[in-house]
């Protein structure tokens, strides 16, 4: 019984919470954490509570992955760890949004959209930029993690004929594709 104790004290500091959370790294990530959300976002979570039938939607975001701990959102590329599964089709996605950003006009953008290969986008919710909305991923770089792309659609390339605008701020717009007619 002896031995048993004193392996269990042993390990006891590297059971869950042990030496992991003294790690300078895990410390920096909690303290990150326990910050409260920033503004844009907490204004950004309020438009969105106000989009009828937010839950419903399919949205292209410009990878805003902090607002998914407060809404139900389906997005149509993930920007979670398990991107990289086979069933996310992640690749066949993020070049779906490359031929997407080379669209010529607003009226092959807007055609692209709706005949999405995998999954019919419903919504766009961007980060704004001067001349294009960026759409940000992190890319699988094994073995030295993660790297980001971005990628650029012209603003140009949305007009009132397709696309509804349901809320913009300072930070993020929020557009509604029109159903075909």
């Amino acid at each position: 019984i002896g031995l048993f104790i004193l392996g269990w004290l042993v390990l006891a500091n590297q059971l869950l919470g042990g030496s992991f959370v003294d790690q300078p790294d895990t410390q920096k990530q909690l303290v990150t954490m326990k910050q409260p959300l920033r503004g844009e976002f907490v204004n950004l979570i309020n438009n969105l509570k106000d989009v009828e039938n937010i839950q419903d939607l399919t949205i292209l975001s410009s990878g805003i992955p902090q607002i998914s701990a407060y809404l139900p959102l389906d997005f149509y590329i993930s920007y979670n760890i398990h991107f990289s599964h086979p069933a996310a089709n992640f690749s066949e996605r993020h070049l779906f949004i490359s031929e997407l950003a080379s669209s010529v006009d607003s009226d092959s953008f807007y055609q692209k959209l709706i005949n999405s290969p995998i999954d019919k986008v419903d919504a766009l919710l961007f980060f704004k930029a001067e001349e294009y909305y960026p759409v940000i991923f992190g890319i699988d770089n094994y073995p030295s993690g993660v790297s980001e792309e971005e990628i650029k659609i012209s603003k140009n390339l949305i007009n009132e004929q397709y696309f509804v605008t349901v809320f913009e701020d300072e930070h993020f717009v929020f557009f509604k594709i029109k159903e075909p007619r």
